[in-house]
């Protein structure tokens, strides 16, 4: 391939080419050729100018133009094989880091489309599914109201359950009491290792918040009302509200459609529901375009108001299965709790032991100046804390080196700290003293050293502890000995 650059330079000389400057300056009539260089021929100051300028016949009036001329052309080469169309041509400058982010944006950008399409496809079914309304005056103005209350619908429904699970479960001794949710963890963990998936155990070991999220999002569920129950109660409160705001509506002369509005409004904020999601969608301004609703007959109106609205009341359907609804909610009602802030329902910090990883036991949102994390501290060996003079798992506890005043490392850091500066050098925690047995933990260490070992890729722990070796049937049937006490 063969690029070549072309300059095109014109000589411009003075039409009259006066030889010499005239002592008295004469005034310059205006042309197309007075610009900001062709002026100095026209004054003149200059008998010659160089430069690149589109010749006109107006500038060929008053200036002669020279024949274009090419200088300095430029070559780029590039070599193509014989045999073949040299295909690296295309892939040889561009670096592997600009493939692989190509390659992995590609699939990317299917999914996000695919996924924009489900959800306008699913759009289109919930509009679709409600039944046209007949055309006449009525009809037009009220279509907004049914829109908005079809869109609405399942999102209120939702929030209301948020609420009403959130009370139910405020008082649970779960959610209030850090050691006995630290029981329900350790029982998550006996099932996975009963049912042998010891990789997903370990998992969890090493992330304790997520271990903590799934455990609370499946007590959560369980204290989740009836979808099917609250469903009907939930659309029973709608309609109500809805008739007898269409029926008072009818009373008013002049602004029906907007005193309908604003009495749902009202009925949706401080009425039975007290949703101000549902509230938010009436903030609707119906002045100076509904006006026909004012000339309509009483019976007419609210007829038409009754038969839209329960008419997409009835054909949106429940959430169907009980069990995928109540897991989907969980997360919500843990977002509203944190929101809402109420130190009487709070779900736990989620911050773990720099050295342990193990869960601060504080309600969320705690101030660390007033109330610092603190932990019940596992056998550091399940969460990959060694001995640094020959990288074998160590199955002492943080409270217990703290009893000891040893000593630790972080990382990288060659520098000795001892455990008895624990809250100097992890600013916003207290020093370990809680020392409690952790029964599950301490025989994760035991049966499963070599697997620890191997996710660390450290060596495993040596001489443990004879009390570490437990009967996992019997550590099962204590812990639900002490959750239902």
């Amino acid at each position: 391939m063969k690029l070549a650059c072309f300059l095109l330079i014109m000589v411009i000389c003075n039409a009259e080419q006066v030889p010499q400057r005239e002592s008295v300056e004469q005034p310059i009539s205006m042309t197309a050729v007075y610009g900001k260089h062709l002026r100095l021929l026209a004054v003149p100051e200059a008998d010659l100018l160089i430069a690149a300028i589109v010749a006109s016949v107006r500038r060929f009036k008053d200036a002669d133009f020279s024949s274009p001329w090419l200088a300095g052309p430029y070559d780029i080469l590039i070599p193509i094989s014989n045999s073949s169309a040299n295909t690296g041509a295309l892939i040889k400058p561009m670096d592997t880091e600009v493939w692989i982010c190509i390659a992995l944006s590609v699939p990317a950008v299917i999914a996000s489309l695919i996924g924009l399409s489900k959800c306008i496809n699913a759009l289109n079914k919930r509009i679709g599914s409600i039944k046209p309304i007949e055309n006449n005056s009525g009809a037009g103005s009220i279509q907004i109201i049914d829109y908005v209350v079809c869109v609405i619908l399942s999102q209120a429904f939702e929030k209301e359950m948020v609420k009403k699970t959130s009370n139910r479960i405020r008082n649970e001794r779960w959610l209030q009491d850090a050691r006995f949710m630290h029981k329900h963890l350790d029982l998550h963990l006996v099932d996975l290792l009963e049912k042998k998936k010891i990789s997903e155990v370990l998992e969890f070991i090493g992330n304790p918040k997520h271990l903590y999220d799934v455990v609370l999002g499946q007590l959560i569920a369980q204290k989740v009302p009836k979808v099917d129950e609250e469903w009907v109660t939930f659309i029973n409160h709608l309609k109500q509200a809805i008739t007898i705001n269409a029926a008072l509506a009818t009373n008013v002369v002049k602004g029906r459609a907007q005193t309908f509005v604003d009495q749902l409004r009202n009925e949706f904020l401080n009425g039975y529901l007290q949703s101000e999601h549902l509230a938010s969608a009436f903030l609707i301004d119906c002045t100076g375009e509904y006006e026909d609703c004012d000339s309509e007959d009483k019976m007419e109106f609210q007829e038409m108001c009754l038969s839209s609205l329960m008419q997409i009341l009835n054909d949106t359907k429940s959430p169907n299965n009980q069990q995928d609804f109540a897991m989907e909610l969980s997360p919500q009602v843990v977002k509203n709790m944190k929101t809402l802030n109420d130190p009487a329902a709070l779900p736990r910090c989620g911050a773990s032991c720099r050295m342990c990883g193990s869960l601060c036991i504080e309600t969320a949102n705690h101030d660390t100046n007033l109330r610092p994390h603190d932990a019940i501290h596992q056998p550091g060996g399940v969460a990959g804390m060694h001995l640094i003079e020959n990288l074998k798992l160590d199955y002492s506890t943080c409270s217990q080196a703290y009893e000891c005043d040893a000593t630790f490392t972080l990382g990288n850091d060659q520098q000795d700290h001892k455990f008895r500066n624990f809250d100097k050098v992890f600013p916003g925690w207290k020093n370990p003293r809680i020392n409690e047995e952790l029964p599950v933990r301490e025989y994760i260490l035991a049966t499963h050293n070599e697997d620890l070992a191997k996710k660390y890729k450290l060596k495993p722990c040596a001489d443990i502890p004879s009390s570490f070796f437990r009967d996992l049937a019997t550590v099962k049937e204590q812990l639900k000995r002490e959750l239902q006490n």
